[in-house]
């Protein structure tokens, strides 16, 4: 028997196994770090940045937010259902509004397994993804994050106006989207997380206790002085920070 993309039935199955083998191995690795290590701003252990430097490679594995080739990069590990990561999304958002297209953020799936609806809303932005929403089903993801799962995410998709609803509720439904998510997950833990949000800032591992807007603010100007700020743009004020569809 062959599948509509003309596969076989056996090895479609089989590709859904290995993937969904990967995904829960990484999510029960990444639940056991996250109950074990205790938080850095808890501990004061990692109080300043530290240089990632193959950290490009982390960038791969995310949903771009912004414009690709802006000189501010940030790498961000983050979970739709941790409450540290709605925190550090309204403090992105106005460094989203300061920098506009001098800035982009790479966004890595990180579900944590004790999140009830972290992997699903991670599956719902990949499908978003594939109609070019990431940003707007991210945006209301995190906007939403205090009622995750009253609403189907089908219906959220309609709210920010999916151009296919049909394809989106396919793709939910679909086994395969759970190896973008897989990625994400496997690469945060060749990187050693131990929780979420993890963010990198061009090369620079922060600690939580700078994950907000002013300080990140702060060290982004800092590296740029320090670095080449040819291609630099002034950060806008003008316009108006991304927001969530209601």
């Amino acid at each position: 028997m062959k599948s509509q993309d003309g596969r076989s039935y056996l090895e479609v199955a089989a590709n859904l196994a290995i993937l969904g083998c990967a995904l829960m191995a990484a999510l029960l690795f990444v639940d056991r770090m996250d109950r074990q290590v205790p938080d850095a701003a808890a501990s004061g252990a990692k109080a300043k940045p530290t240089r990632v430097e193959s950290w490009r490679k982390y960038r791969a594995h995310g949903l771009v937010i912004g414009n690709i080739e802006a000189p501010i990069q940030i790498v961000e590990f983050a979970d739709f259902e941790c409450p540290a990561c709605g925190r550090l999304h309204r403090e992105l958002q106005k460094l989203r509004h300061r920098y506009g297209d001098s800035l982009s953020i790479s966004f890595v799936h990180y579900p944590l397994s004790y999140h009830r609806f972290a992997l699903p809303a991670a599956r719902a932005a990949v499908c978003a993804a594939e109609q070019g929403q990431f940003e707007k089903m991210h945006d209301i993801l995190f906007g939403k994050q205090d009622s995750l799962g009253l609403l189907p995410f089908d219906r959220l998709a309609e709210r920010i106006g999916i151009p296919n609803p049909l394809a989106f509720s396919v793709c939910f439904s679909q086994a395969d989207t759970l190896a973008s998510v897989a990625s994400g997950l496997l690469a945060g833990r060749e990187l050693g997380l131990t929780g979420t949000p993890t963010v990198i800032v061009n090369g620079w591992l922060m600690p939580s206790v700078l994950l907000d807007s002013a300080r990140l603010a702060s060290f982004i100007q800092e590296t740029l002085t320090r670095g080449s700020t040819s291609s630099i743009t002034r950060p806008r004020t003008a316009t108006k920070p991304a927001t969530s569809p209601t």
